[in-house]
């Protein structure tokens, strides 16, 4: 199971035949940025201040760019209790904190992208993939994760609609709940316990 870039890097490694589970479960992989810019030139910034700027911050802070006003937790989960876990372990340990990415990293990120996209390789994955993702996540790109999914052989999407966020598994329980119970009968049926 991965979550976000831990999506990302599981459908990597199932697109290379690096691993070979049973089966996987994606939470809103990272297959794209979210945003209005148009994906190829998104692409084509990224790796261009990739080269110029590799270690420089892709912008001030967070994940993702946002004004300095912005609601952190909107973006993430409406549920406030399991957002606030979150802001409890960064206080207990500030190592945790997540800043903005680097323009390598970004760059690094959008190849990675491609890699993925290329023809052939996500339709050649045998795996059965239930994918849990939602319209509403401003951190990943949900038509490229509908767009992933729908090639998969054995893939399976649960999409969520614009109200729910990024982090469909620390979402409110009438979300959390749904999505739990699709992967626990998901994982039922393609990998039973022995």
């Amino acid at each position: 199971m991965g979550h976000s870039m831990g999506g990302h890097l599981v459908l990597r490694a199932l697109v290379e035949s690096r691993i070979g589970p049973d089966a996987v479960v994606l939470s809103a992989p990272m297959l794209g940025f979210a945003g209005r810019i148009p994906k190829p030139v998104a692409s084509i910034v990224a790796r261009l201040l990739g080269r110029l700027a590799p270690r420089k911050s892709a912008w001030k802070r967070n994940e993702r760019p946002a004004p300095s006003n912005a609601s952190r937790q909107a973006f993430l989960t409406r549920d406030a209790k399991r957002y606030s876990d979150e802001t409890w372990w960064k206080s207990a340990k500030p190592e945790l904190e997540i800043g903005p990415p680097s323009w390598g990293w970004m760059a690094a990120a959008s190849r990675s992208f491609a890699d993925i996209d290329r023809a052939g390789g996500v339709e050649a994955i045998r795996t059965p993939v239930l994918t849990v993702a939602t319209d509403g996540d401003q951190l990943v790109d949900p038509d490229a994760i509908r767009r992933a999914a729908g090639r998969l052989a054995r893939g399976e999407l649960l999409m969520f609609d614009t109200s729910v966020a990024h982090e469909v598994l620390r979402e409110i329980d009438s979300v959390r709940d749904v999505a739990m119970a699709r992967i626990a009968s998901f994982l039922d049926r393609e990998a039973p316990p022995q």
